[in-house]
């Protein structure tokens, strides 16, 4: 091998590299820019299998580069900050979804489910404010009172970013 094939191999190896890392790091900077947002929170719904949830999530890609997405995990908690108790919570997934660059993604109806037990358990805990609610919208009130957080988790393009919206009910 000539001196110039060895210099010619090293440069394409340099430029390789170089090319690698900005992609990575245009990578990195769109899935760190990327927010997703709980836009709406439907009433649940009571079965015979438990409660269950639906919510809107809208995710925003203010960058150029298109991002792909696992399926986010959501997490619903009574409360907010270290007072938190876990109410219910999506199923990790494989699904992606891509969200193309200076985009809107709206994934409407992303379902969450309580079983039965979990249920009743979470009903029994939290009769006197049912007793409120019911007494509240006799009086025309529709509020419960009370104050849940929603995690939303997502993974792009091997990042993980966590969001949190906080919702009176």
């Amino acid at each position: 091998m000539s001196n110039n094939t060895g210099k010619l191999i090293l440069l394409a190896g340099g430029i390789a590299t170089v090319a690698g890392v900005v992609y990575v790091t245009n990578l990195k900077n769109a899935a760190d820019k990327i927010s997703v947002k709980v836009t709406k929170l439907y009433a649940p719904k009571l079965s015979m299998k438990g409660l269950s949830f639906k919510l809107d999530l809208q995710l925003d890609n203010p960058t150029s580069t298109e991002l792909t997405i696992k399926r986010p995990v959501v997490r619903i908690f009574s409360g907010t900050g270290t007072n938190r108790v876990e109410l219910v919570s999506s199923p990790p997934s494989t699904d992606k979804t891509v969200i193309r660059g200076n985009n809107r993604t709206v994934i409407p109806g992303f379902p969450l489910e309580m079983g039965l037990a979990g249920t009743l358990k979470f009903l029994a805990q939290n009769l006197t404010d049912f007793i409120s609610l019911i007494s509240n919208k006799a009086n025309g009130e529709k509020r419960l009172g009370k104050t849940i957080s929603i995690d939303t988790y997502i993974t792009a393009n091997g990042i993980e970013v966590v969001q949190t919206d906080v919702f009176n009910i």
